[in-house]
């Protein structure tokens, strides 16, 4: 496992306000297409709930193309929880993005999972 260069793969975000965590993270995807997808295409229909939501609010959504995504809202974050393991009430998103940044440096068969952050603090 080569993990060269992840650090310019994810962005060095420590001692970085929120706002400019985001927007590293989001300088960071658009290289895979499913990330591309993602991003570009246009949501069909409302968000719809998923059969297992967890803790912070998560949605299904349609893409124009045909594809299936999970939105996880920064408006859904458990603020009781994010709390409770030191975070704030906008880092979990963000943690789940560069968790996903983590998992595309690893390579097959994680590169085709995608994650992207198309807007802070949408609503869906």
């Amino acid at each position: 496992m080569r993990l060269d260069g992840l650090s310019n793969a994810l962005g060095h975000t420590a001692g970085m306000e929120i706002d400019a965590q985001i927007a590293a993270v989001r300088a960071a995807q658009g290289a895979l297409a499913i990330e591309r997808s993602m991003l570009g295409e246009a949501f069909v229909g409302p968000p719809s709930p998923t059969s297992s939501p967890g803790v912070n609010a998560t949605k299904r959504l349609a893409l124009a193309g045909g594809g299936t995504v999970f939105h996880k809202p920064f408006s859904g974050v458990s603020v009781v929880n994010a709390l409770a393991f030191g975070q704030t009430d906008e880092t979990p998103p963000l943690h789940d993005a560069v968790g996903w940044r983590l998992a595309v440096a690893l390579g097959d068969p994680w590169q085709g999972l995608g994650l992207a952050v198309r807007a802070a603090r949408a609503r869906w």
